[in-house]
């Protein structure tokens, strides 16, 4: 079965043809900066991959033409009890995976830290941060990288047509956080999410960074379709670019 490391290690070939380095090729690929805060008591994100990688690159083969299971994706702010049930039932059985399986919960952060935290440096370049956001990478990683999330979670708990929810943040009803993941009992909470944005909440696709409570409810349902839009063909625009 192939894991989030599978993708973490096939990445790097995607590197070359915009003059990046993957950390994958270092002469010490698991170099990690921004370490200087680390404390036992402050939890260091930056710290992505504590172990390197102990078998060769294996290279994903896609299953063949329309013989894997269809898999439909419920918007997540509707979902029913018996998919809440098993969506919770899956990443429960994740959580408890020790944190060195490569498809551990913990692994599934370390991985997206790695490239999408800033946590690397790249090689030959020590003041540019790896960093497969704000360019047509942002799509394709991820695209790979929810595909093996989606089946790990699919496989331990013995479903292969499982599909993750998707966030539906441009239609009214789904501008909120899901309240599936604001249930305070249910392994799917992280309590570290910021409480100003928990339900009924609407959220504010143009967020920089400080939140403006003050935004009437009727303009953001106004302008939220607006601004994802905007995203979504901006990064098609990059795509294409460099297609």
């Amino acid at each position: 079965m192939y894991t989030e490391r599978d993708v973490e290690r096939r990445l790097g070939h995607l590197y070359a043809p915009i003059g990046l380095y993957s950390v994958i090729f270092a002469s010490n690929p698991y170099y990690i900066h921004h370490t200087s805060s680390c404390t036992p008591e402050v939890l260091c994100i930056y710290v992505c991959i504590a172990n390197g990688p102990d078998a060769g690159v294996t290279d994903f083969v896609p299953p063949p033409a329309f013989t894997a299971p269809l898999r439909v994706r419920p918007a997540a702010h509707l979902v029913d009890k018996e998919y809440l049930a098993k969506y919770e039932k899956a990443v429960e059985l994740m959580k408890r995976l020790p944190d060195d399986d490569p498809r551990s919960f913990a692994q599934q952060w370390r991985v997206h830290c790695a490239y999408c935290e800033g946590a690397y440096d790249q090689v030959g370049f020590p003041d540019l941060e790896l960093q497969v956001h704000n360019g047509w990478l942002f799509l394709p990683w991820h695209w790979l990288y929810l595909y093996f999330h989606e089946r790990i979670l699919g496989k331990l708990f013995g479903d292969d047509t499982f599909a993750l929810p998707f966030w539906n943040w441009d239609a009214p009803g789904g501008m909120t956080l899901p309240p599936i993941y604001a249930n305070t009992s249910s392994p799917l909470y992280d309590e570290r999410r910021n409480p100003v944005h928990q339900p009924p909440f609407l959220m504010d696709l143009d967020y920089n960074g400080s939140t403006d409570t003050t935004i009437p409810s009727d303009q953001l349902i106004d302008q939220n379709p607006f601004l994802a839009t905007r995203a979504a063909l901006t990064l098609m625009t990059a795509l294409l670019r460099n297609s």
